[in-house]
């Protein structure tokens, strides 16, 4: 839904004439991989598989949208947290493939 609505305020912005530029559409808070994965765990109630191994070289230990000029520019900002986020994924993967079959 954050997304969308954030996509949205995009096209608007360019079919008014705005020129293209880079946007970050996040809330500014990080999620460890684990975080997410037990949350889609929770939601889906489905096993994800687990590896651990080390981080590749070139990886960066921590990464974060800045979602400040989103704000300026579009007026948007999220309003979900992550079980919402993954909920909301979790709901449309799971219409997508119900169309596929």
């Amino acid at each position: 839904m954050d997304l969308a609505d954030g996509h949205g305020k995009a096209v608007n912005k360019v079919l008014i004439g705005c020129e293209l530029v880079t946007v970050n559409l996040g809330t500014g808070k990080g999620y460890s991989v684990l975080e997410l994965i037990d949350t889609f765990e929770s939601i889906s109630a489905k096993k994800i598989k687990r590896k651990f191994v080390g981080r590749r070289t070139g990886d960066v230990e921590i990464s974060v949208a800045c979602p400040k000029y989103a704000k300026i520019l579009l007026g948007w900002k999220a309003k979900y947290n992550l079980r919402h986020m993954c909920e909301d994924s979790w709901w449309w993967q799971r219409a997508i493939m119900r169309k596929s079959d």
